[in-house]
């Protein structure tokens, strides 16, 4: 998608809604349903079946009416959520979405009061694979494309802050070990990340995040390594969900997790990529 069309539809600041008259009643949530057609800037879709939802919008399939595409449309009711995923995909605008294993954004719009973004439609995730070895060639595959993604938002000084296997898709079924990485509502610069930041979720936070230490790119490599861990047929990190941000203890888990990762059995597909991955030192993932 081109910057034109990313800042030609740019949403409203906080700063725009407080010029409104005070007193407005309050409009509630549209709701979006199968069936559905919604008016965007470059077509016009029909929603089609529900695919997803995440924590702040609903995902469906969706018809270009008039076409023979369909996409995957993201329905976000929060605004300042839909906004600040917008302005991340403008982070990586310049990066190619096919060379570096991006989602692809194809446009995003104004619903009533809710933001609605295209994304080229994808298949199942990472996460239906947890639980299943992969043989090396399928583990290979898997981290090369996604060393490239992390690689690109590094040469940019992006993080993505969410890896985990749900946003990590297949792109076709008869393409089955290609993959897109997606979501990246918490995107962020780098340089803007401060100590103490809470960003990603356990069991895939990196013990810099934990201990509030300085941030970089280095905590996504990190967050890979666990999903690495757990296709390797081992089980996941095992930190508790919720768990406070200085967490002490947690670390003794973390601990505990690159131990096992240094007694691995070198026949274990993907034995290598996991230790470097899950490196103490964030200098060399």
């Amino acid at each position: 998608m081109s910057q034109e069309n990313l800042e030609k539809n740019d949403l409203k600041t906080n700063r725009d809604k407080a010029k409104k008259p005070k007193g407005k009643k309050k409009e509630k949530a549209c709701v979006v349903k199968t069936g559905q057609i919604l008016v965007g800037n470059l077509g016009t879709y029909e929603i089609g079946e529900f695919l997803g939802k995440g924590s702040y919008g609903e995902v469906f399939k969706c018809w270009k009416v008039g076409s023979e595409d369909f996409f995957a449309i993201k329905i976000i009711k929060d605004v300042s959520a839909g906004k600040e995923e917008v302005e991340a995909m403008k982070l990586i605008k310049d990066l190619d979405p096919d060379k570096h294993h991006l989602s692809k954004l194809y446009e995003h719009f104004s619903y009533r009061n809710v933001i609605c973004l295209v994304y080229e439609i994808l298949e199942k995730s990472l996460q239906n694979e947890l639980g299943k070895p992969l043989h090396l060639v399928g583990i290979r595959a898997i981290a090369g494309q996604m060393f490239q993604a992390l690689d690109a938002l590094k040469s940019i000084g992006v993080v993505h802050g969410d890896i985990k296997p749900d946003n990590i898709l297949f792109v076709r079924s008869e393409e089955y070990l290609r993959l897109k990485l997606i979501d990246f509502g918490f995107a962020t610069k780098a340089e803007e990340l401060l100590r103490g930041t809470e960003i990603q979720v356990t069991p895939f936070r990196a013990p810099e995040v934990i201990l509030g230490l300085p941030l970089d790119e280095s905590i996504d490599m990190w967050a890979f390594g666990v999903v690495l861990f757990g296709l390797s047929g081992w089980v996941e990190c095992p930190c508790p969900t919720g768990c406070s941000l200085r967490d002490r203890p947690l670390l003794l888990q973390l601990r505990q997790l690159r131990h096992l990762v240094q007694v691995l059995p070198y026949f274990l597909p993907g034995r290598c990529s996991v230790y470097v991955t899950l490196g103490g030192d964030p200098q060399t993932r």
